[in-house]
């Protein structure tokens, strides 16, 4: 997700791993001590502290145990251009913002789309998707949302 996205949600999706694509990953931390405080870090066994010193530090992780599970987070100074999907070990799940989804369609296998079924004031969109991926199914209709699965066509059978 994108650091928009990130603050909007007020903390981290619990259980899992939160990657947060950001230009300026020292200024997040410092702006959100209420979130980075709660959290140890745990690669390459500096505090925080320290690696906020050095301006030009590229990642910084985060990793909490909770009720259920863990929670990490992964803070990386992003550049449009240099994401690799090859170097992540599972299913990643693109969650916003407007911006990241347009830089991350050309890597998605799979959509999983949440439609509301209302207007919704917002300044933000989806990008344009449909000429390279096709509706494989509905997997749920609410009265007020459904959610729909499509497919890469160069992937669907």
């Amino acid at each position: 997700m994108g650091r928009r996205t990130f603050e909007s949600l007020r903390h981290p999706l619990p259980n899992r791993k939160n990657v947060v694509l950001t230009r300026h990953p020292q200024r997040l931390i410092r702006t959100h001590p209420e979130i980075f405080g709660q959290y140890h870090e745990w690669r390459g066994g500096r505090r925080v502290e320290e690696k906020l010193k050095r301006p030009h530090q590229f990642e910084f992780y985060f990793t909490r145990s909770e009720r259920g599970g863990q929670t990490d987070i992964l803070l990386a100074r992003y550049s449009p251009g240099k994401f690799d999907p090859e170097s992540f070990p599972t299913d990643v799940f693109i969650c916003g913002g407007a911006d990241i989804y347009g830089q991350m369609l050309p890597y998605c296998s799979d959509l999983y789309l949440t439609i509301v079924k209302r207007e919704v004031a917002g300044d933000a969109f989806f990008p344009p998707f449909e000429k390279k991926f096709e509706m494989i199914g509905q997997i749920k209709d609410e009265p007020e949302f459904e959610i729909v699965h499509y497919r890469h066509k160069s992937l669907a059978g």
